[in-house]
């Protein structure tokens, strides 16, 4: 049984283990300087109303097979679009879009609002990691709750 299988097969075993999890996982997020301070273009997006949605759209429309090249086009090629998908104001949108593009972030590979978008390899990487901190600190939640109460039906309580 493969990780995720065996989480699943513990949630639906233990149901109360999710109320015990969650405020760890929280713990760890508020207490993560990486999640709560993100540097570079993560930061731009993250602040803005569904800007973690924002990034996801962009990093999902990635071509595949991009390699280690600096500039992966997307498949997002509306600055307008995407920000009505979202509910999102498009002029604060396309400043946060203009913003991370003086930074090198992104920009387009043709005709503006026309043409592809591109995000740079470091947005990606920046991106990555930022999620990798965050499965981390829900992997340790986890191990932490099922190794204090491997069979219980809650795990002790949390100093």
């Amino acid at each position: 049984m493969n990780w995720t299988a065996a989480r699943v097969a513990a949630f639906h075993a233990r149901p109360a283990l999710l109320g015990v999890i969650q405020p760890l996982i929280a713990d760890g997020l508020i207490g993560s300087v990486a999640v709560r301070e993100p540097a570079g273009t993560f930061e731009l997006f993250i602040w803005i109303n569904e800007g973690g949605l924002v990034m996801d759209r962009l990093i999902v429309g990635c071509e595949e097979g991009a390699g280690d090249r600096e500039r992966i086009q997307t498949d997002v090629t509306s600055v307008s679009g995407l920000a009505r998908r979202f509910n999102l104001s498009r002029t604060q949108l396309g400043r946060k879009f203009a913003e991370a593009e003086a930074m090198g972030s992104m920009g387009w590979s043709g005709v503006r609002g026309r043409s592809p978008l591109w995000i740079s390899a470091g947005f990606r990487r920046e991106y990555h990691e930022v999620q990798a901190v965050k499965l981390s600190i829900i992997d340790a939640a986890f191990e932490a709750c099922t190794a204090q109460a491997p069979h219980a039906d809650v795990s002790p309580a949390i100093a």
